[in-house]
């Protein structure tokens, strides 16, 4: 087929519209960014984290992509992102088994920086003038200083608990309104140094 999107992408008329307006639906964009961050050697460039991730061939067609979104919890929520990352750590595969629909809130707790990151772990930095290894946690879009540590592992002991224990609190805060496994992925979450 001459009109792939991203070699695999089927976007065939149907029961979901892919535009309205002139501009592409929320859904219809989700779906093609999610192709986009598959197939796109572009993209690869300038965010490497998505090389070797690919879409389930359930996922191809935009309509069948619909059917699953219009039964996920959050499909209501204007504020729906598609997540693979929570469910299955590690995760390289967008699929109906393999993601949820999440709230920003929750998934920008998944969000990470590896590119400004730097060499040290996930909430490490090194603080020239204390010499002393700083953690931080960042909590709905604040980045909350932990102390200054003597060594890399008690600095990213600290940020692991306050994460985690971050965590737990906002699925606490959205049970109500989250996919269940979204939920016990949440409360069950493990930060590791190599994150």
């Amino acid at each position: 087929m001459s009109n792939l999107i991203y070699g695999v992408g089927i976007s065939t008329k149907g029961k979901y519209k892919r535009s309205q307006d002139g501009k592409g639906t929320k859904w219809y964009k989700m779906w093609c960014g999610m192709l986009e961050r598959c197939y796109c050697p572009v993209r690869h460039i300038s965010d490497p984290s998505y090389k070797g991730c690919s879409v389930d061939p359930r996922f191809h067609r935009f309509q069948d992509f619909m059917e699953w979104v219009v039964i996920q919890i959050g499909f209501l929520d204007c504020d729906s992102h598609l997540d693979k990352d929570l469910l299955f750590k590690g995760n390289k595969i967008y699929g109906p088994d393999t993601c949820v629909l999440l709230n920003f809130d929750l998934n920008m707790l998944l969000t990470k920086r590896n590119a400004s990151r730097g060499k040290y772990p996930i909430g490490v930095t090194f603080h020239k003038a204390s010499n002393k290894f700083r953690a931080r946690v960042r909590k709905e879009g604040v980045d909350v200083h932990l102390g200054g540590f003597m060594d890399i592992e008690s600095a990213f002991k600290a940020h692991k608990e306050a994460k985690e224990s971050h965590m737990k609190d906002m699925a606490a805060k959205y049970k109500d309104v989250i996919d269940p496994r979204a939920y016990f992925a949440l409360m069950n979450y493990t930060v590791s140094i190599t994150d």
